[in-house]
């Protein structure tokens, strides 16, 4: 099971409500929605397997590389004398400016890897290949490939302590390629210990964007407990009873307070995603309202008058929620955290609009349609 806290959901739902903006058409309809949450999934993940993790400032990012393979390879650090050192392994962290440093003494990576400061996630591949998830525009790039060096005598190397060695006349001079190259290299890996790993294939994640919106339309939810019904019931009711601009503080207290339902870790993982899901929702469509001159409105997908918009905000988050929690069935574990994450980018972007009248409730978790 990946750790929640290794899910940016705001950001790869915010990612997904500014790209479905920015390509509204008029009208839309079920397909043209998993069209366009397909394209925007294709943009946000690799085709390769990845390794990657999320964050929301820098300074939560704690990067644990070493070094696989032989023969013994090391990474190129520079020194505050200006000099290179080496190491096979370290924890590394971002600086404020974005730049990947050794979280014991802050030496940089050799060459200067930084990230953008929209930065929300970021991959490192076997291959030693570095990219960031750009929340600007929606999109991966690659910022580098990380070098690293052998020595003909890795033995003559001058131990600085603490992982940290320095070249001398004994080891003599490095040999500098990037893991995989030919010779010597073609059996070096970078591995990124505390990485999500995810195996990353557009086809995978492009079912299953189309898979959850079907379900959503065919009112199709999976079968969950009576423990887990009796939490997303009285979220529901939560949501729907009390003043739109308390709904986040509600959201927040149900998350806060998810113990006292006695669920285990495994239960409460699809749920506590949902209520994210929920808070992210409406946080983006309540800043959206504020502004009349975004797509939304000039597509004519919000009302004109922005206190209805805002009437219609409980039911835009409960569909939300609904939307995540909506996910295939059969999901590997890996898997079920992009299940129902898509699941409910996919179904929420339809509710704002056409599918679900704003006064009409949703459809109960004990019955299927």
């Amino acid at each position: 099971m990946i750790p929640l806290q290794d899910i940016s959901v705001a950001g790869i739902f915010n990612g997904g409500m500014s790209f479905i903006e920015q390509n509204l058409t008029n009208p839309i309809d079920e397909k043209q929605l998993a069209a366009l949450v397909s394209q925007y999934v294709q943009r946000v993940f690799c085709p390769e397997i990845g390794y990657y993790l999320s964050f929301t400032t820098f300074e939560e990012v704690l990067l644990r590389l070493s070094v696989q393979g032989l023969p013994l390879t090391f990474f190129q650090i520079e020194s505050p004398l200006g000099s290179i050192i080496y190491t096979t392994g370290k924890d590394f962290i971002l600086d404020v400016e974005g730049k990947i440093v050794t979280s014991d003494e802050g030496y940089v990576l050799h060459q200067g890897y930084t990230f953008p400061p929209d930065t929300t996630a970021l991959k490192i591949l076997p291959n030693g290949s570095i990219f960031a998830y750009l929340l600007s525009t929606i999109e991966w790039i690659e910022i580098g490939r990380i070098e690293v060096a052998q020595f003909m005598n890795p033995n003559g190397l001058a131990d600085l302590g603490n992982g940290y060695y320095e070249q001398t006349m004994a080891s003599g001079e490095p040999t500098r390629a990037v893991p995989g190259d030919e010779g010597s290299f073609d059996n070096i890996t970078i591995y990124f210990e505390n990485a999500s790993m995810l195996p990353v294939a557009h086809i995978e994640y492009t079912s299953t964007v189309e898979m959850a919106v079907n379900n959503y339309i065919r009112g199709y939810v999976p079968l969950y407990d009576t423990n887990q019904y009796c939490l997303i019931n009285s979220v529901f009711k939560a949501v729907l009873g009390n003043p739109v601009n308390s709904i986040d503080n509600t959201i927040k207290g149900i998350i806060n307070n998810i113990n006292q339902f006695n669920l285990s870790d495994k239960q409460k993982f699809p749920l506590l995603i949902a209520l994210q899901e929920g808070l992210s929702c409406y946080e983006y469509l309540l800043a959206a309202i504020d502004v009349p001159s975004n797509n939304w409105y000039s597509s004519g997908y919000f009302a004109p008058d922005a206190s209805e918009n805002m009437a219609r905000l409980p039911y835009w988050v409960c569909a939300a929620i609904y939307g995540a929690l909506a996910q295939p069935d059969q999901c590997s574990t890996s898997n079920q955290m992009v299940a129902s994450l898509l699941g409910g980018l996919g179904v929420s972007n339809a509710k704002i609009i056409h599918l679900i009248p704003y006064h009409t409730l949703l459809p109960s978790f004990y019955t299927r349609a």
